[in-house]
């Protein structure tokens, strides 16, 4: 079933919203999600350069290696308590901003595009930082037409490709999808970027 589809059979909360980004410097204002005019957070924060050293070295090493190291919190590596704690922490936010509901969470190495196409997410509020490589790539509502979305051609979803903007690693973005409360047809619209070399990617979502 096509995203236009999907649109149809879903009413709209409303007509005459017009949803819009924010970025935040405090976990104090994560919970601006929650604003009806608001379909995307990005929380710019500056993280240790050794939990960066520690993601790059979990991203490097072999499959077997590095589930060793994300199960073994013992293994005293520079950066590897910062890099945990981080995770713990992110982990505590976002199920509270989803009312302590059970959350899924994902933590992959990613090779290859997994999703190249601008599209909107049909969850509530999903969660993205990525630790290495490059972040999730983003456009301002003014820049995109949403009538393309679903077509598979990203050059009529947005036109003007230096509108697209990305995330920095260590940053964390917050997406309201298409299942939230209100929000049907103002999804935050976004992609994987094709990486330049392989990332590691921490994705929530609610269950």
């Amino acid at each position: 079933m096509s995203y236009a589809t999907l649109l149809h059979l879903m009413p709209y909360e409303t007509l005459s919203k017009t949803s819009r980004h924010l970025v935040i410097s405090s976990a104090e204002d994560v919970d601006q999600i929650l604003n009806p005019e608001i379909n995307l957070v990005i929380w710019e924060r500056s993280l240790h350069d050794s939990l960066f050293e520690y993601a790059n070295l979990c991203v490097e090493l072999p499959e077997g290696h590095r589930d060793h190291l994300r199960m073994n919190r013992r293994s005293q590596l520079p950066g590897e308590s910062l890099f945990l704690e981080d995770v713990d922490k992110l982990q505590s936010i976002f199920q509270k901003l989803n009312g302590n509901k059970k959350i899924q969470i994902g933590l992959s190495r990613v090779t290859t595009v997994q999703c190249p196409l601008f599209h909107v997410d049909f969850v509530p509020i999903r969660l993205i930082t990525t630790y290495v490589g490059i972040g999730t790539e983003w456009v301002e509502e003014e820049d995109c037409d949403r009538t393309h979305l679903g077509c598979g051609r990203n050059d009529h979803l947005v036109p003007d490709t230096s509108k697209i903007q990305r995330v920095a690693p260590g940053h964390v973005c917050l997406l309201k999808g298409e299942a939230y409360p209100g929000n049907r047809g103002y999804g935050a619209i976004h992609r994987s970027p094709i990486p330049d070399k392989p990332r590691l990617v921490l994705r929530m979502d609610c269950l």
